[in-house]
């Protein structure tokens, strides 16, 4: 999405299934076995984790502050807002049943 608010080109490849999923997570061509990554220009080897992505895509488009103290309040609320995301995943994940002994 700050690709494309920021209007920086971009191809978006999304990984639809599990099944699509598995055999790029098998193969290590996704580093920590996650999604999102990124791969910018010639380079073989992918980015990984999405605030990292976030941060490149602001810099790149000129939606992150140059400035370092509106820079740390940008990674505050990016901060938060993943903490709050944490918590709200929580609420709509089931737990396994736990077996009695």
């Amino acid at each position: 999405l700050a690709f494309y608010i920021g209007g920086v080109e971009f191809e978006d490849a999304t990984i639809a299934t599990r099944e699509e999923f598995l055999p790029l997570k098998q193969s290590g061509e996704l580093p920590y076995g996650q999604v999102p990554v990124l791969y910018v220009g010639d380079e073989p080897v992918p980015y990984a984790q999405s605030t990292a992505i976030l941060r490149y895509a602001g810099k790149l488009s000129g939606l992150y502050p140059e400035d370092p103290l509106r820079a740390m309040r940008v990674d505050e609320l990016i901060e938060a807002v993943g903490d709050a995301s944490a918590k709200v995943l929580k609420i709509f994940t089931v737990e396994p049943e736990k077996k009695e002994a």
